[in-house]
């Protein structure tokens, strides 16, 4: 059972580097090295999926001339039409967001309903996570060697 639980534990950890360097290793980067600034997205065109389970949404736009995209699931499509009401009207007119922009990445931020705080929290989090675990580990197996 220990060993499952190890075994687990490890994965979990490898799951959590892997995802993080896979989908976040840009904007990771730029954050660390502060290179992301507010920009303004020019609204092109929008996806909305809606299942019995999961409602997403993902706005592409312009931003500098750079094709970008943001993603919304679940209850924060609800807080993003309640945002932008007229992005999502019948009305075709251009509109333009305050979005975080990441020099490596084309996928931004909506800097309207603090996503920021919420990106950094979970990158806080998943990194404690990791070190935590990797200290535990080292203790453990300086224990078992004695």
């Amino acid at each position: 059972m220990k060993v499952f639980i190890n075994i687990c534990w490890y994965l979990s950890i490898i799951i959590i580097i892997v995802f993080n360097i896979s989908f976040e290793g840009y904007r990771i980067f730029d954050y660390i090295f502060k290179d992301y600034t507010t920009k303004e997205m020019v609204i092109k065109d929008y996806s909305y999926d809606s299942t019995a389970r999961r409602k997403s949404i993902t706005i592409e736009g312009v931003v500098d001339k750079e094709r970008v995209y943001f993603s919304k699931f679940d209850e924060d499509v609800d807080k993003l039409f309640n945002l932008y009401p007229v992005i999502f009207s019948n009305n075709k007119k251009t509109f333009v967001i305050k979005v975080l922009k990441f020099k490596h990445s084309h996928k931004v931020i909506l800097v309207d309903d603090n996503e920021l705080i919420k990106w950094e929290r979970n990158m806080f989090i998943s990194g404690l996570y990791i070190l935590i675990s990797i200290v535990i580990i080292f203790i453990n197996r300086l224990i078992v060697k004695k």
